[in-house]
């Protein structure tokens, strides 16, 4: 019998090819191929709802369109102000499918640090869950979705009904920028 791998030092061929592949997935990559072989399983739970796998890649394909009409390109910054919901997981998949950088806004900062925050990340569009929107300086006009509001819903109803023809990004090409609680600083993560 021959030796194995891990007493030469070496990686076993299946674990490099594994490690290979993972670090070259996106998440759009990822939610895509769950969505093609999981359609109809569930992919979230929010507030009770479950939300499949189908519901959600078209619904964020939708916003990734809406984006691209808005004039959000490949490279522009978004911003989000929400606690985790299906419309912040939304916004994070279509930002990925585009190779749009999320400024992830603390829903835990005061409204002087999220305009710190929105000042030095230049998001070209704000997305707010209805209960945090007030945070935000009177000079946003944000997306605003929950508690009634309809404007995340009028804005997705905005997309064109052509499937979006962009590259996925390369995972090295994706960032995302929080800002951190009791800091006035943004971290780029990749």
């Amino acid at each position: 019998m021959g030796a194995s791998h891990a007493a030469h030092g070496r990686t076993p061929p299946s674990l490099t090819n594994a490690a290979a592949t993972a670090s070259s997935a996106t998440l759009a990559a990822l939610l895509r191929r769950s969505f093609r072989l999981h359609a109809d399983r569930v992919a979230l739970v929010c507030d009770q709802r479950r939300i499949t796998y189908r519901e959600l890649h078209e619904r964020s394909e939708r916003l990734a369109a809406a984006l691209l009409a808005c004039g959000i390109q490949p490279g522009g910054r978004i911003a989000v102000l929400s606690p985790p919901r299906r419309e912040f997981v939304e916004c994070y998949a279509a930002a990925a499918r585009l190779g749009v950088t999320v400024v992830a806004l603390n829903t835990r900062l005061h409204a002087d640090e999220i305009a710190y925050c929105l000042e030095l990340g230049q998001p070209q569009l704000v997305v707010s869950a209805a209960s945090l929107a007030g945070l935000l300086p009177d000079a946003i006009d944000p997306i605003v979705f929950g508690d009634g509001e309809t404007a995340y819903e009028r804005f997705l109803a905005t997309a064109p009904d052509a499937p979006v023809d962009v590259p996925d990004p390369e995972p090295e090409q994706i960032h995302n920028v929080r800002s951190e609680e009791h800091t006035s600083e943004l971290q780029s993560h990749h």
